[in-house]
């Protein structure tokens, strides 16, 4: 229904107004018009939701009945722009009849229309409606639920910015009714993928980028396996943070604890720091004397005994305290994949 009238001569917003203050306008039983035909209307509130509803509704209203999830999902989307500093406005008319946008924030002279698509639509006609809002100078984003807007999801447009919309069944109390989806596992609030939208923190990529960000950790090994006195020796982890998915661990190749960047910020912290207490030996490639297999070996700095990475893991791995953790220079790489890169820091894949 309507959320959005004409009170005692004055436009009203349905959203904006606290219960209260609605109840209370209702009771005096104002004149209603309705802004999409000029027919009599009045206040009412279903399921929670304020709006105005047409005492009678004359043939040719162009307005649209909706359903309580629609006006629940203009009013979050109206509340999201505003809550970014945009002033925001619900079933908003072209002065020359063209269109009626679900929402339109202005801030300036910038203007951006969100559209909320719950029932069915081709992919036409939201090609269609979207060139209609082109042609007034007007961006525009959609929200879709359904098939169409799950398809944008695993190939989008770089013209028009859809995003799935999606019901969110299995949501505790207090999380949000529907979510964006952006990819298949990354899905944020309707309020910060609007907020995120308008701060322009969406940028079309033709790439997508994979960082990987590798943390060098210095461990006091508390016992020697050959005697059991301390010593010290290093390892490398990693996580891959691909754009739009979760950060997942990566297995770092042995050859990694003897690269020079890695020794020398080992050096380079030892140096600065003596009073680690131990010596942390520069590892080398040899086989193993039992398993003959190739390994990475430390020395230790009492016996000269060698502790291998691999093969020895169960001696050191959980017999040890951990000196430090050295953040290593992130490499990125990429591969072809169009898509709408989110990022708050701007940090964008391209």
């Amino acid at each position: 229904m309507p959320l959005k009238a004409i009170v005692n001569g004055k436009t009203l917003l349905a959203p904006s107004i606290g219960l209260d203050d609605w109840r209370a306008l209702q009771k005096e039983k104002p004149n209603v018009l309705m802004t999409c035909c000029t027919a009599k209307g009045y206040m009412r509130v279903r399921e929670g939701m304020q709006e105005f509803v047409h005492k009678q509704r004359p043939e040719d209203c162009l307005g649209r009945p909706d359903s309580i999830e629609h006006d629940y999902l203009k009013t979050a989307v109206m509340h999201a722009a505003e809550d970014a500093g945009w002033a925001a406005d619900v079933e908003s008319r072209d002065p020359k009849g063209k269109w009626v946008a679900d929402v339109l924030a202005s801030k300036g002279s910038a203007k951006v229309i969100f559209e909320v698509q719950l029932s069915p639509i081709t992919d036409e006609e939201l090609r269609r409606r979207y060139a209609v809002y082109r042609q007034s100078k007007i961006r525009s984003c959609w929200f879709v639920k359904g098939r169409l807007g799950r398809a944008y999801v695993e190939e989008p447009s770089s013209n028009i910015p859809i995003f799935s919309l999606e019901q969110n069944d299995e949501r505790e109390f207090g999380e949000p009714r529907f979510q964006i989806s952006l990819t298949e596992d990354c899905r944020m609030s309707v309020k910060d993928a609007v907020s995120a939208l308008l701060n322009r923190e969406f940028k079309w990529c033709d790439k997508r980028r994979v960082r990987k960000i590798e943390t060098l950790s210095l461990l006091h090994v508390k016992n020697c396996p050959h005697c059991r006195k301390p010593f010290g020796m290093y390892v490398v982890t990693g996580i891959e943070i691909e754009c739009g998915e979760s950060p997942r661990h990566t297995c770092t190749e042995d050859r990694r604890l003897m690269e020079t960047d890695v020794f020398e910020a080992v050096e380079s912290y030892v140096t600065a720091h003596p009073e680690i207490g131990v010596s942390i030996s520069e590892p080398r490639r040899m086989a193993h004397p039992i398993t003959h297999r190739s390994d990475i070996a430390f020395t230790c700095g009492s016996c000269n005994g060698l502790i291998f990475v691999g093969h020895d893991n169960w001696r050191w791995c959980n017999n040890h305290e951990q000196i430090a953790e050295i953040p290593l220079p992130a490499s990125d790489r990429h591969w072809d994949s169009p898509h709408w890169c989110h990022s708050k820091e701007l940090d964008f894949c391209c």
